[in-house]
């Protein structure tokens, strides 16, 4: 994107290269652009993108300038755009050898969306990775009303069954008609009672589900020395809290790639069939497959990341009678 077409396009006050056409904000009385469903630049190309199946892949000006002073060096912003674009022309970047082959993970996210009359509505929105085919794909979930605007959204026992139910059925589809033996849910907000018998009774003939809640932390943890607490530490507080340090010093790299201090995941467990061990080290794992960037791991898994991310992009108001597509590429 050329500079001079960004400051023209940006709104009046906002910090940054970005051109944002309206907050994106949701409450009783909504502006003629929110109801217009139009909210970022970047998440339009790529709903146009989805629609005529051309991956896209979005740059700012900044991030091509050689001689500007970034936190990232040159060496690293081009592996970024490489490692991208590859997965984005039907590559597979990398795998993770350690991650169970029949195990389903998938992150659950909310996100909102106004139809052009003003009606609003919550939709559940999925991001999942097949470990064993490194494949990542996207589900839809159905529109429901939800009347707190303030408050965090959570399906009934109902809606959480059907998204289960539609979670299983795309994953037997991609393995020749076989149910996963286990079933992990990532979701940011905490499971109400509801949403427990739900996702548990659609999942009664697979052998293991775990319900994990992982936000991040509030916590500093400092240690004696030159670096800081090391990635893969594991604090417990409960059998239903963990603190786990997905950043932190790497000892294959020999120090901690980030700046300023590492801050733990919060982990709480709703239901968890698998070990504590085995909880905590696909956590790690699943930190690693972010394929849009070159890092070695970031702080998020990729369950809980990507489905933010898919989410702001479906609440785009070109999104709305589109046929999605189920390729992660689409929306990375």
């Amino acid at each position: 994107m050329p500079v001079d077409l960004l400051r023209l396009c940006a709104v009046p006050g906002q910090k940054g290269l970005k051109i944002t056409i309206t907050h994106k904000r949701f409450g009783s009385e909504l502006t003629k652009e929110q109801k217009a469903g139009d909210f970022d630049f970047h998440d339009i190309i790529k709903v146009i993108g989805m629609k005529y199946r051309l991956p896209t892949q979005f740059i700012l000006p900044t991030t091509l300038d050689l001689e500007r002073k970034s936190l990232q060096d040159l060496a690293t912003r081009s592996w970024n755009l490489s490692v991208a674009a590859y997965y984005k022309t039907k590559g597979i970047p990398w795998k993770l050898a350690e991650l169970e082959p029949d195990t389903c993970y998938a992150g659950v996210s909310f996100y909102r969306e106004c139809t052009p009359d003003g009606q609003q509505y919550m939709r559940a929105g999925v991001a999942r990775v097949f470990l064993a085919t490194g494949e990542a794909l996207v589900l839809k979930g159905d529109p429901f009303k939800w009347e707190h605007p303030r408050a965090e959204p959570h399906l009934n026992e109902e809606q959480s069954i059907a998204l289960v139910d539609k979670i299983i059925k795309e994953y037997k589809r991609s393995h020749k008609d076989t149910l996963p033996q286990r079933l992990v849910l990532h979701k940011t907000s905490e499971y109400s009672v509801e949403e427990k018998q739900g996702f548990l009774a659609a999942s009664e003939n697979i052998a293991q589900e775990d319900l994990l809640s992982i936000t991040r932390s509030t916590i500093d943890r400092y240690r004696e020395g030159a670096y800081p607490t090391v990635r893969g530490n594991v604090i417990k507080v409960s059998d239903s809290e963990f603190y786990v340090f997905t950043l932190g010093y790497i000892a294959q790299l020999k120090t901690f790639p980030k700046p300023g201090i590492p801050v733990p995941v919060r982990v709480q467990v709703a239901n968890l069939d698998s070990s504590e061990r085995l909880m905590c080290k696909d956590i790690l794992s699943l930190t690693r497959l972010n394929w849009n960037n070159a890092d070695f791991c970031d702080q998020m898994p990729i369950t809980i990341s990507a489905s933010r991310r898919i989410g702001n992009i479906l609440s785009e108001a070109r999104a709305r009678d589109l046929e999605i597509s189920s390729e992660y590429k689409y929306y990375m």
